[in-house]
């Protein structure tokens, strides 16, 4: 069975220049998501699942924390999951 899926997406990034810089810099960001994937039933209880999933939050300017002149950086995610479930 085939599905799509999208809405409101929430996500949280943390940024440093080394793993123990002091100069971080860490924010919660809201922006949109849209996916599709595909459910199969292999019994009347379990089913094989895979989805893909872009996820977009815009772009973020760290020019506070890196140097060079161009630090805008594109905040965005592609996931692809596979699965099982159990139908109960």
């Amino acid at each position: 069975m085939p599905f799509v899926t999208g809405g409101l997406a929430i996500g949280r990034y943390e940024i440093s220049e080394t793993p123990f810089s002091p100069c971080t810099k860490s924010k919660t960001y809201t922006g949109w998501t849209l996916g599709a994937g595909a459910d199969y039933a292999v019994t009347n209880h379990i089913l094989l699942r895979a989805a893909y999933r872009y996820t977009d939050y815009g772009d973020e300017d760290f020019t506070d924390i890196f140097p060079w002149p161009d630090s805008k950086v594109d905040l965005s995610t592609s996931d692809v999951r596979v699965g099982i479930a159990y139908k109960f």
